[in-house]
């Protein structure tokens, strides 16, 4: 799951909490015109359905809220969880003859040099990249860490033309890119 699509799992997640929370205070404060403030909140069929499994109800319940506590710790883990994927393959060019050459290309450092391209000391204080796939066209995921104050347009002008610089020297461009941005705990740097 990239990054874009848990945000998007937790943005929906969120909304149904809301939406239930809301729903229950309307009804709570008589404003939910289908309900009045004295409807019980469990029916009688409810409390007989309850009261008829009585040896079993409470294991279900307990069943119920064990697999509602692995999805809850699922998606906390997904949340906080390090990207482990085999890494972009070693770059690997072998020239024709008359003369024979071969040039070997470690993908860490080739990695190394983007992440120090993106990083600027002023705006992007620190950047992680981490590319998987094979090298023509790789995925690539990217974390920038912000001083206060940076306009995003202008980070995304860096991001694009540090691929293009990348793009160029390399020959490769990511064929999938996932950039997650977000704010530095360090104060941007004075010295220049």
């Amino acid at each position: 799951m990239t990054d874009t699509a848990n945000r998007i799992l937790w943005t929906v997640i969120g909304v149904l909490l809301l939406a239930v929370g809301v729903v229950l205070l309307l009804v709570n404060l008589g404003r939910f015109t289908p309900f009045s403030v004295d409807t019980p909140l469990l029916s009688s069929e409810v409390v007989d359905l309850w009261n008829r499994a009585d040896p079993w109800n409470l294991g279900v319940v307990i069943v119920i809220g064990l697999v509602l506590l692995g999805l809850g710790l699922w998606l906390f883990t997904r949340q906080f969880r390090l990207r482990v994927r085999p890494s972009m393959s070693n770059i690997q060019t072998r020239g024709e003859d008359p003369v024979r050459w071969r040039t070997h290309i470690n993908s860490s450092a080739v990695v190394g040099a983007l992440e120090r391209d993106l990083t600027d000391g002023r705006r992007v204080a620190n950047a992680r990249v981490i590319m998987t796939g094979k090298s023509p066209h790789p995925e690539a995921w990217v974390r920038l860490d912000l001083a206060p104050g940076v306009v995003l347009s202008d980070v995304r002008d860096r991001v694009e033309e540090s691929l293009d610089r990348f793009a160029t020297t390399t020959g490769i461009r990511p064929e999938k890119l996932d950039v997650t941005v977000r704010l530095s705990r360090r104060s941007a740097s004075r010295v220049r």
